[in-house]
């Protein structure tokens, strides 16, 4: 069976407790394990997780393509826990230290 991107949904299976699920490209093959913080993840007004496979639509994906949106969810994973080390650096107020 082809690798052919016809519509996406994303839902949370059996893994909700880890906030985990399966982004779909047609109605039998999917992403696993996808972090729901990848899906919803904003980077200026776009959502990069779901602009990627919208501007894939009806397309094709071959080999190349699903490694590279497996590299994107990786990504965007990865960007959201540094951004939460960054938020939790303290800040001295005030000039003290």
């Amino acid at each position: 069976m082809k690798n052919i991107y016809i519509l996406f949904k994303y839902f949370t299976p059996h893994l909700a407790g880890l906030n985990l699920g399966r982004v779909y490209i047609n109605s039998e093959q999917y992403f696993d394990t996808v972090p729901e913080i990848a899906w919803n993840f904003y980077i200026g007004g776009y959502q990069p997780a779901q602009k990627w496979l919208k501007d894939r639509k009806g397309r094709v994906l071959d080999f190349e393509d699903i490694m590279h949106y497996q590299r994107i969810i990786k990504a965007l994973t990865e960007t959201d826990r540094v951004m939460g080390e960054i938020d939790g650096v303290g800040f001295m107020k005030g000039g003290e230290g």
